[in-house]
């Protein structure tokens, strides 16, 4: 590797989704390859493997503990989550990071407020934060384009059920697969409708329902068939 050294911090977080890929690798490498990674292998074993065994295990119960959170998403993971009005979103997951206490050096509300958090029901300051792109529409260029989106999750004690997170990989859905292609499908054909109405005329259509206010950012509930602008 060009005489570089390559440093993997804890949680190892290659080694956990990727280590098949790097055992592949190895072994259609050249010998003095293939004598680096065996030595690999036996650091692995030692001291990384049983822990992540132990959260393959959780995860194949369908529960995580906040300190594992990362093992759920792997690069290029659609990840599932809700909008305002309770419909599911799903954006392509790029990376994670714990990003450090609320009022930290990472930035937060001020001391104060941090202070005041530290004795809150869930217990502790820090949360882990997932990076994943959806595709935007800018009606000043009218062009799409695509839009990082940050999803966090506070600290919590203990476990919790995967399907009980703000947000989560798609294939946790359902442990059928077809529950999962039928969401993506519905999102997709959503989508497709969704791009038609913010990129061609404008239109006016009938609606009853919930509805997001644009002018004050609230909830109401449409109780008459009204006409609104798209």
């Amino acid at each position: 590797m060009n005489g570089d050294t390559i440093v993997i911090k804890k949680p190892h977080m290659p080694f956990f989704h990727f280590w098949d890929d790097m055992c592949k690798y190895a072994e259609s490498s050249s010998d003095p390859q293939k004598n680096i990674f065996a030595q690999l292998e036996k650091v692995v074993a030692q001291w990384v493997q049983p822990h992540h065994d132990k959260m393959r295990q959780q995860i194949r119960e369908k529960v995580v503990e906040f300190d594992n959170l990362w093992a759920l998403f792997c690069p290029g993971d659609l990840i599932l989550t809700r909008d305002k009005l309770g419909q599911p979103l799903l954006h392509m997951y790029t990376t994670c990071e714990e990003r450090g206490k609320v009022g930290g050096d990472s930035g937060g509300p001020p001391e104060v407020f941090a202070m005041l958090m530290m004795f809150s029901a869930e217990g502790g300051l820090k949360r882990w934060c997932f990076d994943g792109w959806s595709i935007s529409w800018n009606p000043t260029t009218r062009e799409f384009g695509r839009q990082i989106n940050c999803f966090a999750i506070d600290h919590f004690k203990g476990v919790k059920s995967i399907k009980s997170l703000d947000v989560y990989p798609l294939k946790f859905h359902e442990e059928e697969d077809a529950e999962a292609n039928a969401l993506t499908k519905t999102l997709e054909e959503r989508g497709y409708e969704w791009k038609k109405l913010v990129s061609g005329k404008p239109v006016s259509r009938k609606h009853q329902g919930p509805a997001l206010s644009k002018e004050i950012g609230l909830f109401e509930d449409v109780e008459k068939t009204t006409k609104v602008s798209i």
